[in-house]
């Protein structure tokens, strides 16, 4: 999904099936587990299967599940 395309503030589920949550903001952060949210370093980077976007710190999944 393109930078673009990006839904912000609708939780998303993980293929873990955790719940992350994309802020809009400058930078744009991703809310997970922590208090601490993950900045979106650089977006819209192509690969040859896709695209992905670099965030600033390793998201934490909940321990409940």
């Amino acid at each position: 999904m393109l930078a673009a395309n990006i839904p912000f503030g609708t939780p998303i589920t993980t293929l873990s099936t955790q719940q992350i949550t994309i802020n809009a903001g400058t930078p744009p952060t991703i809310t997970d587990t922590t208090a601490t949210p993950a900045s979106i370093v650089a977006t819209d980077v192509r690969a040859s299967n896709g695209v992905i976007h670099v965030i600033g710190k390793v998201l934490i999944p909940s321990l409940a599940n």
